[in-house]
């Protein structure tokens, strides 16, 4: 399984629409990644203001192919241009955990 951690940083002045963001994005996210191999998705808003971090996501895939899969697909534009429709703020992906049994 690949494990990718989605944050968003910024302050207080920046925009964030969360429920854009469950009710539209996340929904969008799983319309174009399950085929691809995704097996999750979730949403947190960190109360904390040490890290800046306003919003996160993890993402689960079965596998390193699924997220080559998603990541070069034709339909991944579509979720590059949605970010505008509830942020500011441009994503940071990081792999929190390589291939496990």
């Amino acid at each position: 399984m690949r494990t990718l951690f989605i944050t968003y940083r910024g302050t207080a002045s920046d925009r964030f629409d969360r429920e854009y963001f469950v009710n539209a994005h996340l929904p969008l996210a799983r319309e174009i990644a399950e085929p691809l191999g995704m097996l999750s998705i979730e949403a947190f808003f960190p109360t904390s203001r040490a890290t800046n971090i306003v919003a996160a996501s993890v993402i689960v895939l079965r596998d390193e192919e699924a997220e080559r899969d998603l990541f070069s697909s034709s339909r991944f534009s579509e979720l590059v241009n949605d970010l505008p429709n509830y942020t500011n703020l441009l994503p940071e992906q990081s792999l929190v955990a390589h291939l496990s049994a």
